[in-house]
C-alpha cells in the first residue's frame, strides 16, 4: 500500500481507540454497565451495532469465496450461518421475552425458566460454558479472516516466520495479533457501550464501502465461460470451468456436482443441508438465541425498543448481499489471478486505486473489530455473572466482578488466538461453528421437547446444551 493509505488506516484505528477510551467512566460503574451499557443505549445504536458485527470480515471472505466458487446458490449456504430468520422471531416476540426477563445472559435466563434447584443451576452451567467455549471459536475464526486479509496489505516481512515444531507461525497470525491487540483496547476498558459506539461509527465505514464496490462491479461483464477456484482437501487448488448461465441459475439442487476432491465437496448433498438448517433456525429462532445478539435485547431499553432495533438491524444488514455479490462478480472478472477462492476480497482490495485502498481496507478493518468486540464483550459476561459470581464467590464486590471481567475478556482472546495456529483456513472453522453446533443443537431440542412433558433433569440439559 501506498503511504496515503496507511495514513487513513492510522487515523481511522486512532479514533477507534478514542471513541472506546471515552466510554471508559460510563463502562466501570459496574458488570451491569459494563455487559449491558446500563440498559440505556437507544434502539438505532443497538440495531447499527448488530449489523457492524454480523458483517465481519471473516464471514464475508468465506461467503464471497462460496459464491465466486458455486454461483448464485452459494447464497443458500449462508442459511447455515445467516441471521435474517432468527431477526424475524426477535423482531415478533423472543427479543421482547428477552428483555423483559432483565437478564444479563441467556445462561442466566435458564434459572428464570427452571428455578434455583438442581435443574435450574445445570441448566445455567452447561449454557455459560458451552456459550464460553462456542466465544472461543469465534475469536479464532475472526482472527483467521482478519489475519489472511491483512497479510497482504501490512507489508510483515517472512523473516517473522517462526517454526515451533510442525506448527507456522506467518505474517497471517501477526496481522491479526496486530488487529486484536487494537480492538481489545477499547473493548476491555470501555465494555458494551465502547462497543456499541465503535460499532456506529465503524458502520458508516461500511457503508461507504459497500456502495462503492458495488457502484464498480455493476460496469463489469463476465464471459460465457469461466474458470473458477476450488481449494482442494490437500490444501492445494485447483480451476474448474462453469457457464455463465450455471454460475447466475438460483434454481436450488438437491445434490451438487463438486469435484470429490474439493474442500467444498461437504456441499454435494446439498438439498439435506438446506433442509436442516432451514429447520435448525426456524427451531434456533422460536427459543431465542445467545452471545452478542441477544446481548442486545438485554441491553434494550423497552419493549417497543427491543423490535425496532430488530427491524433497523435486519435491514442495514442486507446490504449486505449485493455487496457479496459484486465482490463475486469482481474476483471472476479478474480471472487467473484469482487462486484460493477464500482471497477474492483481499484481490479485489489490491486491485483499487491509491487512497481508495486506505479507506476500504480501513472499512473492512471496521467490520472485523466490531464482530470481534462484540463476541469478547457478550463472552465474558458468561464467566462473571453465571460461574464466578454464581458458583464460586457469590459475595464478590462490584470491584472484584469488573477485575474478572477484564482478565475474562483477555484469556478468551488467547486462547481463541492460539488455535488459529492449528486451523488452515476459514471455511475449516466456520463449518465447525456452524455444522458442528447446529448438529449438537438438534438432539438437545427434541430432548428439551420430550422431556418438557416429563419435568425431568434431562429437560433442562436439553434446553441448555441446545440453547
Amino acid at each position: 500500500m501506498h503511504v496515503a493509505d496507511y495514513i487513513i488506516i492510522i487515523v481511522y484505528l486512532t479514533a477507534m481507540v478514542l471513541v472506546g477510551l471515552m466510554m471508559k467512566k460510563k463502562a466501570e460503574k459496574g458488570i451491569d454497565s459494563y455487559f449491558l451499557g446500563n440498559r440505556s443505549l437507544p434502539w438505532w445504536a443497538l440495531g447499527a451495532s448488530g449489523m457492524s458485527s454480523n458483517l465481519d470480515i471473516s464471514g464475508t471472505m468465506i461467503i464471497v469465496a462460496l459464491v465466486y466458487a458455486l454461483g448464485a446458490k452459494g447464497f443458500y449456504i449462508e442459511i447455515r450461518g445467516g441471521v435474517t430468520l432468527i431477526m424475524a422471531f426477535l423482531m415478533i416476540f423472543m427479543g421482547k421475552w428477552n428483555r423483559r426477563s432483565q437478564a444479563m445472559t441467556v445462561a442466566e435466563w435458564m434459572s428464570l425458566r427452571f428455578g434455583d434447584g438442581i435443574q435450574g443451576n445445570i441448566a445455567r452451567l452447561i449454557q455459560a460454558i458451552t456459550s464460553i467455549i462456542f466465544t472461543i471459536a469465534m475469536i479464532t475464526y475472526f482472527a483467521i479472516g482478519g489475519g489472511k486479509f491483512l497479510a497482504g496489505f501490512l507489508g510483515i516481512p517472512d523473516s517473522w516466520t517462526l517454526h515451533v515444531g510442525n506448527v507456522l507461525i506467518g505474517p497471517e497470525f501477526w496481522s491479526a495479533l496486530i488487529l486484536i491487540a487494537i480492538a481489545m483496547i477499547y473493548t476491555v476498558a470501555s465494555g458494551l457501550y465502547g462497543v456499541i459506539w465503535t460499532d456506529v461509527f465503524q458502520g458508516f465505514l461500511i457503508f461507504l464501502a459497500i456502495a462503492y464496490i458495488v457502484v464498480k462491479a455493476a460496469g463489469l461483464e463476465l464471459p460465457e465461460q469461466f474458470a473458477v477456484a476450488f481449494p482442494l482437501k490437500d490444501g492445494g487448488f485447483a480451476n474448474y470451468t462453469t457457464s455463465f448461465k450455471e454460475w447466475v441459475s438460483f434454481a436450488p439442487q438437491w445434490r451438487m456436482n463438486i469435484p470429490a476432491e474439493s474442500d467444498y465437496s461437504m456441499y454435494n448433498a446439498f438439498g439435506l443441508l438446506i433442509m436442516f438448517y432451514l429447520f435448525k433456525i426456524i427451531l434456533e429462532g422460536s427459543g431465542g438465541t445467545g452471545n452478542y445478539m441477544i446481548q442486545r435485547y438485554y441491553a434494550a431499553r423497552n419493549d417497543k425498543e427491543a423490535g425496532l432495533l430488530s427491524l433497523f438491524w435486519t435491514a442495514l444488514l442486507s446490504f449486505r448481499w449485493p455487496f457479496i455479490a459484486a465482490l463475486a462478480v469482481w474476483g471472476i472478472s479478474m480471472g487467473s489471478q484469482i487462486t484460493d477462492p477464500e482471497m477474492v476480497l483481499p484481490a479485489v482490495v489490491s486491485a483499487l486505486p491509491v487512497g481508495i485502498k486506505g479507506f476500504l481496507v480501513a472499512g473492512l478493518m471496521a467490520a472485523a473489530m466490531s464482530t470481534f468486540d462484540s463476541t469478547v464483550n457478550a463472552g465474558a459476561a458468561y464467566w462473571v455473572k453465571d460461574i464466578y459470581q454464581k458458583y464460586l464467590n457469590p459475595h464478590a464486590t462490584e470491584k472484584q466482578l469488573m477485575k474478572h471481567s477484564y482478565g475474562a475478556s483477555i484469556l478468551i482472546v488467547v486462547l481463541g488466538l492460539l488455535l488459529t495456529i492449528f486451523i488452515k483456513n476459514i471455511n475449516e472453522i466456520w463449518s465447525w461453528i456452524t455444522m458442528g453446533l447446529g448438529a449438537g443443537f438438534l438432539i438437545p431440542q427434541l430432548i428439551r421437547w420430550y422431556w418438557q412433558r416429563l419435568n425431568g433433569y434431562g429437560y433442562a440439559i436439553g434446553v441448555a446444551a441446545g440453547c
